[in-house]
């Protein structure tokens, strides 16, 4: 194939996966809530951990305790209380359920690619996988896990 037709077949790849990205990440943003299980309680845990050290709230100190251990479910608590400064709870549960979704097929296609460029077609199966049980869950870490994976796994190939 030429040169010319190479560069068109990788723009129109790009165009379909990002197009993808969108319709998948649609229902997110179109909606005020996403039902999940445990969304809401992560969102609430954030919030205690970004109002914790605050003066007026000295309720919250006397009936939680912070451990700082490192566990990995912090990664989504973390991440939540650091967006809940910019932006307001709901909103930062959208973007982490944005990357939660668009990171798994991003991931898959990384991979894809680092073994070989051919079957880089099968990371478009990262998007039926998107929305899955364990995101529904709301295993917000879990998720994010299987795209550190897959873009771990791609970079050591």
């Amino acid at each position: 194939m030429t040169k010319n037709g190479l560069a068109s077949d990788a723009s129109v790849g790009k165009f379909i996966i990002i197009a993808l990205l969108i319709v998948h990440l649609l229902p997110v943003w179109a909606f005020t809530y996403i039902p999940t299980q445990d969304g809401a309680s992560h969102i609430y845990n954030s919030y205690v951990l970004k109002e914790y050290h605050k003066h007026e709230n000295y309720r919250l100190r006397e009936v939680y305790e912070l451990r700082l251990t490192l566990f990995p479910n912090w990664t989504s608590h973390a991440l939540l209380a650091v967006l809940m400064y910019v932006f307001p709870p709901i909103v930062c549960e959208k973007i982490l359920l944005s990357l939660c979704i668009g990171l798994l097929p991003l991931s898959l296609l990384y991979f894809l690619n680092s073994v070989r460029k051919a079957d880089a077609l099968f990371a478009l199966v990262g998007f039926i996988f998107a929305y899955n049980y364990l995101l529904h869950m709301g295993f917000y870490n879990f998720v994010l896990s299987m795209s550190l994976f897959f873009f771990t796994l791609g970079y050591w190939w």
